[in-house]
């Protein structure tokens, strides 16, 4: 019976290894490609697929790194079309509302009380898929549009996420302060992103760039106009690497380089020059790499520094968690030859969950800091927007019942903040800097003197467990991040109705207060 059974064993592993070189053989491809007899038939099939686009050739991988934009159709600012839209990315992206987005970066750089087990090590604020921009690069330029000298662009290109809807300036210029584009280097220089850019789902890419030609704007070319839409499958593995979408106009073409980035935080620079040495200053440019794409990022170029100064521009990417960011600083004497080479100086930082970086650049002219803040997008958010929810897994829960339910929360130098004072039902409060004997009794009632313990009520984030009865299966208790609000019932984000069975035709739902760290964690994941 065994030898039988080896025997099976074998002669699949030989059928598959045949089947194989078979369909290698019509691909083209003569070598053989061995496969272990003890395989799934599920890990043959991935390290087919694996070697399938190992096996490409560079033309098809260079083609697919390089389409056209998916672009909306019949969708142009100038005649207000993509204002009176009705379809789907109308009205989820609200792109009637010019407004720009007011969130800010490092929106979670600075350690909370959510961070679990500690903020060095939080896992609780974990990347999430991002965007990166790399840069804006014109191509195919019509005469018209060249004429003979520099070209001048202005106008903007915005990103609309799922984190507020509004518009993410990555490129934002003025008719009176155009960006001068030469033909031997065509590159925009980037103005934003302000914050970071969320992938969570697709993206939509708002523009309207013309080319300023005459003293009037009605001498102005109409480079590109519209909007385009950007989602994961658009952007394939290899994710170690950035695309090329193509934005076609009437008088030329806009090539902008981009990649999607999992688990991926945000990080934020500052740029501070401490000290200048010797007379007549320096020109300085910094670009940077996130990664392992070898894609540059220009942060800006040739700015003339004369005196210790702060750059009044911050500079937001998005780079893998715990992946490396290398800065490339360049800095030449003013005045100097054009055959003189500048100084060039790079630098990596580490990527981290939180927290901030100062790193000094120490140059012959200058000393230079760059401070880099690390910080995470408040992810997973909500899609609906209408349902007024932050988060996927948020549940409302009334003013009366959050102040009936306590948790436990151990009183350590970091959180002493929180709990001061123990309230009354009469409104009398006690304040718990003046308790000095841990036998007073009205320390006794909310502090444990043992375990210096304070009951606290319920507080926004808390997580709690969520449950309907009959439990039929095991999706009808779950987890949910709370927020407390002035209202009689339980609120409901529509995502999470489905695993309860939830009609909201008055169901009835339980809802449990863990009352230790280890209840916590485990609802928290």
């Amino acid at each position: 019976m065994e030898g039988g059974s080896g025997g099976d064993s074998q002669q699949f592993g030989k059928m598959v290894v045949e089947s194989k070189f078979r369909r290698k053989r019509r691909r083209g491809r003569t070598t053989m490609i061995l496969a272990s007899t003890t395989d799934t038939e599920g890990m043959m099939d991935q390290e087919e697929e694996e070697e399938e686009e190992e096996d490409q050739p560079a033309d098809v991988l260079e083609d697919r790194k390089h389409q056209p934009a998916d672009v909306l159709e019949d969708r142009k600012h100038r005649d207000g079309s993509i204002y009176r839209g009705t379809d789907y990315w109308s009205i989820y992206y609200r792109i009637a509302d010019t407004n720009e987005t007011p969130l800010k970066p490092m929106m979670l750089s600075d350690p909370t009380t959510d961070c679990r087990p500690n903020w060095s090590g939080c896992i609780v604020h974990s990347g999430c898929s991002m965007l990166q921009i790399f840069s804006l690069k014109l191509v195919s330029m019509a005469a018209p549009a060249i004429g003979d000298g520099p070209i001048q662009v202005y106008g903007f290109m915005a990103v609309r996420d799922h984190m507020d809807c509004l518009r993410n300036y990555v490129f934002n210029r003025g008719r009176d302060k155009p960006f001068i584009v030469n033909l031997s280097d065509p590159f925009i220089l980037l103005s934003g992103p302000k914050r970071g850019i969320g992938m969570e789902t697709p993206a939509l890419l708002e523009y309207d760039i013309r080319i300023k030609r005459g003293d009037g704007e009605d001498d102005d070319l109409q480079l590109i106009d519209g909007a385009a839409t950007i989602s994961k499958t658009e952007l394939p593995p290899p994710y170690a690497q950035a695309y090329t979408r193509r934005i076609a106009g009437d008088y030329g073409s806009v090539n902008i380089s981009l990649a999607l980035l999992h688990n991926a935080i945000e990080a934020t620079m500052h740029i501070q020059i401490t000290e200048v040495r010797g007379s007549g200053g320096f020109d300085m440019s910094m670009a940077c790499r996130v990664g392992q794409i070898p894609d540059e990022i220009k942060l800006f170029e040739s700015v003339a520094i004369a005196k210790p100064c702060q750059l009044n521009k911050r500079f937001v990417l998005a780079i893998v968690k715990h992946g490396i960011l290398v800065l490339d600083l360049k800095v030449k004497r003013s005045g100097a030859s054009e055959e003189e080479e500048p100084v060039c100086m790079l630098r990596g930082l580490k990527a981290k969950a939180h927290g901030q970086v100062i790193l000094p650049v120490i140059f012959d002219c200058a000393t230079i800091l760059v401070s880099v803040h690390w910080s995470n997008l408040p992810a997973p958010i909500s899609y609906c927007h209408h349902t007024g929810f932050k988060y996927y897994n948020e549940l409302v829960v009334p003013w009366s019942i959050a102040l009936n339910l306590t948790y436990p929360e151990t009183l350590t130098p970091y959180n002493f903040e929180g709990p001061k004072y123990i309230i009354w039902g009469d409104a009398q409060r006690l304040d718990l800097c003046y308790v000095k004997k841990r036998t007073d009794q009205y320390l006794e009632l909310c502090y444990n003197a043992s375990t210096n313990i304070v009951e606290r009520h319920l507080d926004d984030g808390d997580f709690v467990l969520f449950n309907r009865q009959p439990s039929l299966h095991k999706m009808y208790i779950m987890g949910h991040r709370i927020k407390i609000m002035p209202y009689s019932t339980f609120h409901l984000n529509l995502f999470a109705t489905s695993p309860y069975n939830a009609v909201f035709d008055e169901d009835k739902m339980n809802m449990h207060v863990p009352q230790s760290f280890d209840g916590d964690e485990m609802n928290m994941h």
